[in-house]
């Protein structure tokens, strides 16, 4: 909650709720936790997570073999020409901080 004129939260208890699809496409929402933002343990799950394997055993974060996915192993790639635009959009935001605290030190400041 925020109080009118600030930017400070109260420490409000809050709902962590989870949806799914019944039978008729329809949305049920049902709660399966607290979220305690000034307690020493911030979640507290109070019933079990349902994973979309409608299980409620934690999938491992590894590429499981046995998955759904539609395409063949063999199709998997990685994509060059995303690795190379990410590689320098990070090369161009290094070189502009680091030319901008040269900057910044060569001035002693910059005054605005």
């Amino acid at each position: 909650m925020i109080e009118k004129g600030t930017n400070d939260r109260s420490m409000t208890v809050l709902d962590a709720q989870a949806s799914k699809f019944d039978i008729d496409g329809n949305v049920i929402r049902y709660p399966v936790g607290k979220i305690k933002p000034a307690s020493t343990q911030i979640l507290f799950i109070k019933s079990p997570l349902v994973y979309p394997n409608r299980t409620t055993i934690k999938p491992d974060d590894l590429r499981n073999q046995d998955s759904e996915c539609p395409f063949p192993d063999s199709e998997a790639k990685t994509f060059i020409k995303g690795k190379v635009l990410v590689f320098c959009i990070c090369f161009a935001i290094a070189l502009i901080s680091i030319i901008l605290t040269y900057l910044y030190e060569k001035n002693d400041g910059i005054s605005l």
